[in-house]
């Protein structure tokens, strides 16, 4: 039953006080004064108002603390939804909101984190393969430093051979053909 079908309940509750109450005296024959049956609807009316709010004030203090926690990032908080009741309104179905809303956080932090750690695999994988890069790009380093010192010595030797060849060549001249 919508908030507003008991508030309307309560009115129709209260009219039928005002009007009852005459009638159920005289039928009784107490003797009730005219100025006595405001008095009591207004009675009639404060009882259902402190039933009706503190129904209320219930809900909304559960549904209160709950979403309080929520908003601190507690999301194994349990939502209260008091099922049936002799007038159930709009603030169980608020109450049902608030647990669809809950689950639907719940699932996408869940998301987050698998996606996360993902991410946090996929950056240890590229530090290897860095790692392994550097690794190969130093011993590429290491063998064209091997090469160019194997260079240079064949480039002495050579050298060398050129000076004794050169230092031959006039001792040969002097010889005369053989």
């Amino acid at each position: 039953m919508a908030l507003s079908q008991k508030f309307a309940l309560g009115s129709l509750v209260v009219a039928g006080a005002a009007v009852c109450f005459p009638l159920a005296t005289e039928a009784t024959g107490i003797p009730v004064e005219h100025w006595v049956v405001p008095f009591v609807a207004l009675g009639v009316g404060g009882a259902l108002g402190f039933v009706l709010s503190r129904s209320l004030a219930r809900s909304f203090s559960a549904l209160g603390s709950a979403t309080e926690r929520i908003s601190r990032g507690d999301l194994t908080v349990q939502i209260p939804v008091e099922e049936g009741g002799a007038f159930p309104d709009e603030t169980q179905d608020l109450a049902r909101s608030v647990q669809r809303m809950l689950a639907s956080l719940r699932d996408l932090v869940g998301h987050v984190q698998r996606t996360a750690d993902r991410v946090s695999h996929a950056a240890a994988d590229l530090a290897r393969s860095a790692q392994a890069v550097a690794a190969a790009g130093e011993q590429i380093s290491t063998t064209v430093n091997g090469i160019a010192e194997g260079v240079a010595g064949q480039q002495e030797l050579l050298a060398g051979a050129t000076r004794g060849v050169h230092d031959l060549a006039p001792s040969l001249d002097t010889l005369g053909p053989l």
